[in-house]
């Protein structure tokens, strides 16, 4: 598992309801780099998963839920220790305490697992102007039904686009792999209304771009080339996914010269509450023990109170915990 240094990213199939594939393994740290207070969990793992819900956390990949799970919506990244073909460990990590939990998979976003195309058809080696749906790793997908000859089919709705198309069902799975994306280019025009984006001219449609009549907002294209006999191979980009296909160059709004735009995105917040008193006082380094097996499961990363429900007065305590949006009892070591 997780004992020893990981050096190859892993792809391993699995017999599960989905019938999806998953990346188990990737460059990963041991159990003492994590416990180490000072230590960057994303520096330790290149693998990242999306918690969609607050479902049950647990110690160790066969053992009980250590919490009353909670159906819970909500989406947080998360760092990735290590997989299993039911559960995923994740760093659960509010800069005060640090706990590695496993949870099931039905708690994970299904995601692109790296860089993929999903089209009319498989594409065998796509570039970045392949007509169809370009994902980064960890884009959200909408699987349409189960796996037909190692193929699934997705839907992909954004911010003003969407789209359907076939991919490699290997593409698909609840933990991703970090890549860099690819750098958006000169725009070239923009969508004014609504574009229809085709795997060729006049060719099926590959998805769409669209905005009311009362946004505000720009809908930028890149294009490879100039038009050709009314149409135009355009891309247009939001934050982790791509729509690349022929468009009529009458849904376009082109500029007299190419106009380079900078970029960024971002969001954040958080919450903490919960139990008041009876609490004790922990220090930076302090690790926390699955209560069942006395194995180190987290760690302290800053002096603070929790709540103590157990042996307050000796020197192993048991303390609540909030963790990957549960509550957890834990034993100070």
């Amino acid at each position: 598992m997780v004992g020893r240094l990981v050096l190859a990213a892993t792809l391993i199939a699995t017999a599960g309801c989905r019938g999806r594939h998953h990346v188990t393994s990737s460059v990963i740290a041991p159990d003492g780099a994590w416990l180490d207070p000072s230590a960057e969990p994303e520096a330790l793992s290149s693998l990242r998963a999306l918690q969609v819900r607050a479902g049950a956390l647990y110690a160790s990949d066969g053992g009980p839920a250590l919490n009353e799970p909670r159906d819970t919506a909500m989406v947080w990244p998360r760092v990735v220790v290590d997989a299993s073909p039911s559960r995923v460990r994740l760093v659960c990590d509010d800069d005060r305490v640090r706990v590695l939990l496993w949870v099931d998979r039905g708690a994970l976003a299904m995601v692109a697992t790296g860089p993929a195309l999903a089209a009319p058809s498989l594409v065998g080696t796509p570039d970045p102007w392949t007509p169809g749906i370009h994902l980064d790793p960890g884009r959200v997908v909408d699987v349409l039904g189960p796996a037909v000859d190692d193929r699934i089919r997705i839907r992909v709705a954004g911010l003003f686009l969407e789209g359907e198309g076939w991919l490699p069902a290997s593409s698909i799975g609840e933990v991703y792999a970090l890549a860099p994306g690819e750098r958006r280019g000169p725009v070239g025009g923009e969508i004014p209304v609504a574009a229809a984006f085709r795997a060729a001219p006049d060719g099926e449609v590959v998805g769409r771009v669209g905005k009311g009549p009362n946004v505000g907002n720009t809908l930028h294209v890149e294009l490879a080339g100039d038009p050709r006999e009314g149409w135009v191979l355009a891309r247009y980009t939001e934050k982790d996914v791509a729509l690349v296909g022929w468009v009529r160059v009458e849904e376009l709004a082109l500029y007299p010269e190419p106009l380079v735009l900078g970029e960024g995105f971002g969001m954040g917040g958080r919450g903490t509450g919960g139990p008041a008193e009876p609490t004790v006082l922990l220090h930076r380094g302090d690790r926390l023990l699955d209560p069942g097996s006395a194995t180190p499961i987290g760690v302290v990363l800053q002096d603070l109170e929790l709540t103590c429900i157990g042996a307050c007065d000796g020197s192993h305590p048991e303390v609540r915990v909030g963790a990957c949006a549960g509550w957890i009892d834990l034993r100070v070591e």
